[in-house]
């Protein structure tokens, strides 16, 4: 992970402003986001690993095959996707209805919390343990480049 630019601030509203973000700045005529965050699911463990660590940025420097995308396509809704990237052309699987979830956010005295929510009822949980803003890789068009760190429950 990249250090942080900015200090820690784990609150509800500023993690719903960072996710806002992502899905109001992936829509600007000339974009410098994307609406994905993504991890990288080399090791087939992104439903099984403790700590998962997701990313937005648009240039993101990758070198890994398998990738699980919270693609985002409106506020508090995101499907979860998981594409092959070194197959040529890259192909996803086609999202099914339990892809589709609800993001809620959740803020009490042991920290923020994140609930994905299908139509089965809730198919994960994690607490949000970092959300850090990194460093720019150049001027252009990843300005808008965060590792959120997650803690499954």
């Amino acid at each position: 992970m990249s250090p942080s630019l900015f200090a820690q601030d784990l609150r509800k509203s500023y993690v719903q402003s960072v996710l806002e973000e992502t899905l109001r700045k992936s829509r600007n005529p000339v974009s410098n986001a994307t609406n994905e965050w993504r991890y990288d699911n080399t090791h087939d463990d992104y439903f099984t690993k403790d700590t998962i660590v997701l990313n937005s940025a648009r240039t993101y420097r990758q070198s890994y095959c398998k990738t699980i995308y919270w693609s985002f396509y409106e506020a508090n809704k995101c499907i979860i996707n998981t594409v092959p990237e070194c197959t040529e052309p890259p192909t996803g699987l086609i999202p099914k209805e339990e892809d589709y979830v609800s993001v809620h956010l959740i803020e009490n005295e042991q920290g923020t919390f994140i609930h994905l929510i299908n139509t089965k009822g809730i198919r994960a949980r994690f607490r949000i343990l970092a959300l850090n803003r990194n460093e720019p890789i150049d001027n252009g068009l990843s300005q808008f480049d965060y590792d959120l760190v997650l803690l499954r429950m």
